[in-house]
């Protein structure tokens, strides 16, 4: 059994070091520093899980362990969040994958995993606004009417 154990500590220390490794290789001592000042001592262990998408910059992890109740739930759903993100789309827009991110982070409570595509829609549709809590509770009679109202405006353009 001692042996066992030895071994699960041993591949436990290698992860960690790894982890180490890539934290380090990936941002600045000045970047670490940020994340670790801003950090809620309580979010540090969702830390690993938030390096594992690339695309998150310093500042994005941040802010992240920066927020009230996050949860396992909560960080799955800014991982799944970060995965519909598209450059082509949102750019298009002025928005980048920390604006989406911002907007995914003030809209935690409501999100999931049923509602995270139509919460996509509604970000590429309204690029002003960060708080969709309202549109959330019923997504896609928001989504038809915020869908036609962006059309009918297209159709009021005038050109010369």
């Amino acid at each position: 059994m001692g042996l066992k154990k030895f071994i699960g500590n041993l591949f436990q220390a290698i992860s960690h070091l790894e982890e180490k490794i890539e934290f380090n290789q990936r941002f600045s001592q000045s970047e670490i520093n940020e994340i670790l000042s801003n950090s809620k001592s309580e979010n540090m262990r969702f830390l690993v899980d938030l390096l594992k998408i690339k695309s998150l910059s310093a500042f994005d992890i941040s802010y992240i362990l920066s927020l009230d109740n996050l949860s396992e739930e909560k960080i799955a759903t800014i991982t799944q969040a970060s995965k519909l993100y598209s450059a082509e789309e949102f750019t298009e827009q002025g928005q980048t994958f920390s604006d989406f991110i911002s907007k995914v982070c003030a809209n935690l409570d409501m999100l999931n995993s049923s509602n995270i595509d139509y919460f996509k829609e509604l970000a590429l549709i309204k690029s002003e606004l960060y708080d969709f809590t309202a549109l959330l509770k019923n997504p896609t009679q928001i989504l038809q009417k915020a869908q036609h109202k962006e059309n009918f405006e297209f159709v009021r353009v005038l050109v010369k």
